[in-house]
């Protein structure tokens, strides 16, 4: 039985190592990627599928692979990478915006299609903003604040365009204000938010527990949902990020989905045919987004 083992597992080794020829993979990093976090960065475009390891495939390369190929790729893939620049960096108090330093986006297989509200606030759960203990009233905070220009499908941003850090501004504005503890920026008050925070615990099997992939989650701003649309569903797309995900088992962009910004009232973006959209209804879908 031991000589049996051994000869399957070195099959499975030789059919990994030549499904993986076309990887990305961390130029000096771990096994699971940790090593190479900084490296690896670099290395990825749009349009590249990365897996739970680190290492990255273009799904060009993917569809090329054989159908049992592919089934491996399915089993470690975590997100589509849908952006790569510098220009979704927010913008300071002047309305300057770094240039140089680049970002790499991606987003999980997996969206949140049940009912999640972006916030919730006692006795008045459909219109909260900012929830406030024993105060009904709607407040808006400027840090998390992106303005959106421009016609459907075609948009520019200020503002507030990095979402990665809403929920941390949410708690430093209610900190604040006096009389509300430090712990209202929770689970309870914030649902959409911690969806995204706890999206690979929930939702995402294919990511390897305590590997570096858990954390960083969150939920994307106007600005870098757009993203999404641009690169992956728009007339000048990249690639196809629907044949994309619903090739590696992951779900489409389909219908309105929430942001973590607000101006007047929450964005939400519509992948069928409204765009930006504005609501005071708090609950739609949600896909959480992550820097790589």
């Amino acid at each position: 039985m031991k000589k049996v083992f051994s000869f399957v597992a070195v099959s499975l080794v030789l059919v990994l190592s030549a499904s993986f020829i076309s990887c990305k993979a961390p130029s000096g990093g771990g096994s699971n990627g940790s090593g190479g976090g900084g490296s690896i960065k670099n290395n990825y475009e749009v349009g590249d599928i990365v897996l739970n390891d680190g290492s990255a495939i273009s799904y060009s390369a993917f569809n090329t692979l054989a159908e049992d190929e592919k089934d491996t790729i399915k089993t470690s893939a975590i997100a589509l990478i849908f952006y790569k620049g510098a220009d979704l960096n927010s913008d300071d108090a002047e309305g300057n915006t770094d240039t140089k330093t680049s970002r790499t986006l991606g987003v999980g297989l997996k969206h949140n299609r049940d009912i999640v509200y972006w916030g919730l606030m006692e006795d008045y759960p459909n219109r909260a903003n900012i929830f406030e203990k024993d105060d009904n009233r709607v407040r808006r905070i400027s840090t998390i604040t992106c303005k959106c220009k421009g016609k459907t499908f075609d948009y520019s941003f200020t503002g507030d365009k990095n979402g990665s850090d809403n929920l941390e501004q949410i708690a430093e504005y209610l900190r604040s204000i006096d009389g509300v503890d430090d712990d209202t920026a929770n689970e309870t008050h914030y649902p959409a938010f911690y969806y995204c925070k706890n999206y690979a615990v929930r939702t995402a099997p294919n990511i390897i527990a305590e590997s570096e992939y858990v954390n960083g989650w969150y939920l994307p701003s106007i600005a870098e949902i757009y993203q999404i649309y641009k690169n992956g569903i728009g007339a000048n797309k990249v690639f196809d990020i629907n044949e994309a995900s619903k090739n590696l088992d992951g779900d489409e962009f389909l219908g309105y989905y929430l942001t973590s910004s607000i101006q007047s009232e929450y964005y939400k973006f519509d992948f069928r045919k409204k765009g930006v959209t504005g609501s005071t209804i708090g609950e739609t879908l949600i896909c959480p987004i992550r820097e790589f």
